[in-house]
């Protein structure tokens, strides 16, 4: 009867800490720089971020002439190269920034059928992106967002403005 509520009452314990276990208040770098991504929030991958953690490898904001317009309407620069024979112009609406190819392949073929014309490109961090309109004026990108996140909508409200680099 005693070796039983012993076993009993160390079970209780394995168990409760199992439901407790530690959990960080504070977001992990990764975490900030996907929330600041999935925003669309242009950023500093210099800038301190949670724990004093710096990202690296991120797209950095825009800034100067044409630069200082697309950062005041919400892009972000970077170097995306066409993998698929599509033309990349200066100001891109890009859907999505994944690791596999498979995945820009499927959201390509779903965009393709919805009326789009996608392009599937790479950054230069090796991400695969799937570009969904490719403009020479900032207005008509900005346009391109807003018609693609309300057709979509609840879906992919995490397009992001990219102001193509040379």
């Amino acid at each position: 009867m005693k070796k039983t509520k012993f076993y009993l009452l160390g079970a209780m314990s394995v168990a409760l800490l199992a439901f407790t276990a530690c959990e960080s208040s504070k977001p992990s770098a990764y975490q900030a720089v996907f929330a600041a991504f999935k925003a669309g929030v242009p950023y500093d991958p210099a800038a301190p971020i949670a724990g004093g953690a710096k990202p690296g490898g991120a797209a950095k904001p825009a800034g100067g002439g044409d630069d200082a317009a697309a950062a005041a309407a919400g892009f972000v620069k970077d170097k995306l190269t066409s993998m698929d024979g599509g033309t990349i112009k200066k100001f891109n609406v890009v859907q999505g920034k994944f690791v596999m190819k498979n995945n820009t392949t499927s959201l390509k073929s779903r965009l393709s059928t919805d009326g789009f014309s996608p392009i599937v490109a790479q950054d230069v961090q090796g991400m695969w992106r799937v570009i969904v309109g490719t403009f020479d004026d900032i207005e008509s990108a900005v346009a391109e967002k807003k018609r693609f996140t309300t057709k979509y909508a609840p879906n992919f409200q995490d397009a992001l403005l990219v102001h193509q680099q040379e």
